[in-house]
């Protein structure tokens, strides 16, 4: 039997964080699909994530 952590909530929670601390910056953020592997009803997929631009406080992201 696999348990769930119980810190699963909380990475949940720093990942929600660090996305929105990311999109606050006002740039698009682009992810595009690299692999995405398949068994039975369990897939796994992989993502490559970018942020090009110009924030709203007018640093360039490259």
């Amino acid at each position: 039997m696999i348990r769930p952590s119980v810190y699963a909530g909380r990475a949940d929670a720093d990942r929600r964080a660090a996305y929105e601390h990311l999109l606050g910056f006002g740039v698009p953020m682009v992810t595009g699909t690299r692999h995405l592997y398949v068994a039975g009803d369990i897939a796994r997929l992989v993502a490559d994530c970018s942020i090009r631009g110009t924030a709203r406080q007018g640093y360039r992201s490259t």
